[in-house]
């Protein structure tokens, strides 16, 4: 059994996401052959970068509003330990309020393992049914690209992924998905990692209306 694993991005009461202190990291202009969903490792030195986040409330994953996401060091080492297939780049953090470093380890995780893993023909997509909002026909205009990701109403998955079991990956078509098996998923659960959602892959749904991405 599989399950989607998702950075939350609010909190009860606050907002949990990592806010970037100065540039984000860019990696578009390292090559035309590598991106951050790429299962190749990456060809440069990771950037010192710093983020800043809210007391009190520290989560194991943090959305950035970038293409990666942040991992604690024990959900770090939990990931390593799976054996799967990654990298994971020290970031500074810092208080949101009071700009100081917090006592805690967060990292930067690039995961490099990609499959098939939707079964098209007995997943149920359907076609968009309302207005395309007008940035993403602006974003498919610019990129030539009149293409759109049908949305998710059920999801199965291939026969590629299910034997062996594989921890962690990626759908290739759609590398924002990430796939957990459920052997980590209890390891997360045994832990106690916190600020992620673990989504059993038959009650996954996914109706926002969305660009293709590009690889």
């Amino acid at each position: 059994m599989y399950y989607l694993f998702e950075a939350e991005i609010a909190g009860q009461n606050d907002l949990t996401y990592a806010e970037v202190v100065g540039e984000m990291p860019n990696f578009l202009s390292i090559s035309k052959e590598w991106t951050w969903w790429s299962d190749l490792p990456l060809p440069v030195p990771f950037p010192i970068t710093t983020f800043s986040v809210d007391e009190g409330i520290y989560q194991d994953a943090y959305k950035t509003g970038s293409t990666f996401d942040l991992h604690s060091e024990k959900l770090a080492d939990l990931v390593r330990a799976s054996g799967a297939k990654g990298e994971y780049f020290p970031v500074e953090m810092v208080s949101r309020k009071s700009g100081k470093a917090i006592p805690r380890k967060y990292f930067a995780f690039h995961l490099m393992k990609t499959y098939n893993v939707i079964d098209y023909a007995r997943s149920t997509l359907i076609e968009d049914v309302e207005p395309v909002p007008d940035f993403i026909l602006k974003a498919r205009a610019r990129k030539n690209n009149p293409l759109f990701l049908k949305r998710i109403a059920a999801l199965e998955l291939t026969e590629e992924i299910l034997s062996p079991p594989n921890p962690i990956f990626r759908d290739s078509e759609r590398p924002s998905l990430i796939f957990v098996h459920e052997a980590l998923k209890q390891q997360f659960d045994l832990a106690g990692i916190k600020g992620c959602r673990l989504t059993d892959s038959k009650d996954f749904r996914d109706l926002t209306v969305s660009d293709r991405f590009e690889k």
